[in-house]
């Protein structure tokens, strides 16, 4: 008796471990699947290099470049990310692409941290400054697409369990806020003066990335498509730029 149910359990076991990889095979599917579909990978599953996430991080680590020639000069001090040290670094040049340091080294400006009221500061607090900096720019990027009228939006269990599949929403969700609003109206008074501005109807405002925050309107999500389109375009980008720079210190 003891050696039958010894056996029932490992092929119980060895079934668990079988349903396990598929289950992970297929969520790797789906996630390419959708990134063919958004433009995010070839047929074959290589990665676009014009795909709207890699769009949004080459976005990114300009803005970054520029927000340290504006709030850098020479003569100041910065951290090097990679290797900091208390002391900090001169910066000798600004240059187009790279930052020249002490000694002449030149490194790519994702690799500066520069220092507030002339003190060494933490990643988190470079990222705050970063922010506040693009906020002042307040420029809102839309998604945007005609909804169905005739159809209900889709259910919030849908948008959540699409989200949370593409890769990296999850892992950087503690930095990067996504944020489900049900109607356009929830969505900021700022990003609803822009939305206007630039002849953009509410119903058709799929997701918004503003002040480094992404927004989903479900009311205008009515199919699985718009769902997966607006999970890569808003979230997928909005995490990629809001994490490359980070992810290098």
């Amino acid at each position: 008796m003891g050696k039958q149910r010894e056996a029932m359990n490992n092929r119980l076991s060895a079934q668990h471990d079988r349903l396990t990889a598929a289950m992970d095979r297929l969520k790797k599917s789906e996630s390419t699947f959708y990134g063919y579909k958004s433009g995010e990978f070839h047929e074959n599953g290589q990665p676009r290099a014009g795909s709207p996430s890699r769009a949004a991080t080459t976005s990114a680590v300009l803005s970054y470049a520029d927000f340290i020639r504006e709030t850098v000069k020479p003569g100041d001090r910065v951290t090097f990310a990679p290797n900091p040290s208390e002391a900090g670094h001169i910066v000798t040049r600004l240059n187009k692409k790279t930052v020249t340091l002490d000694g002449g080294a030149t490194w790519g400006y994702d690799n500066i941290q520069p220092w507030i009221d002339g003190k060494p500061a933490s990643a988190k607090e470079v990222m705050a400054a970063f922010k506040a900096w693009r906020n002042e720019e307040g420029a809102a990027s839309f998604s945007r697409k005609q909804s169905k009228a005739d159809l209900p939006p889709v259910a919030r269990s849908v948008i959540d369990t699409l989200v949370s599949r593409i890769d990296g929403v999850r892992q950087a969700a503690g930095d990067a806020r996504i944020t489900v609003v049900f109607a356009p109206s929830e969505l900021p008074a700022e990003v609803l003066e822009q939305a206007k501005l630039q002849d953009i109807p509410e119903n058709e405002i799929h997701g918004v990335l503003y002040n480094g925050q992404a927004f989903i309107v479900r009311q205008n999500l009515k199919t699985r498509q718009d769902v997966e389109e607006v999970s890569v375009t808003t979230c997928r980008g909005m995490v990629l730029a809001w994490t490359t720079v980070k992810r290098k210190w």
